[in-house]
């Protein structure tokens, strides 16, 4: 009788350490913003909507306040699911 008590307070507080489902993020979009350094760090701006649009703006600099215009620009893309 007392093992069975055991084995069902056992599996009773088992049941609580089940992995429940986690609700998927909800969000209208993420903005992210960065400046320049007193160096050579770049400036970012990147958007990422709902719909797994990014888009990204960014300026580089080759030294301090020389913009790297080659690798600068705006970019857009989409995430996948996985990326997501």
């Amino acid at each position: 009788m007392k093992n069975i008590l055991l084995v069902i307070i056992i599996a009773l507080k088992l049941q609580g350490c089940v992995s429940t489902k986690i609700n998927s993020m909800q969000f209208e979009k993420i903005i992210y913003h960065s400046s320049m350094c007193f160096g050579s760090c770049p400036m970012l701006d990147i958007e990422i909507n709902k719909n797994k649009e990014v888009k990204l703006k960014r300026q580089l600099f080759k030294i301090k306040a020389e913009v790297d215009s080659l690798n600068s620009g705006n970019f857009k893309g989409k995430l996948s699911n996985k990326q997501m």
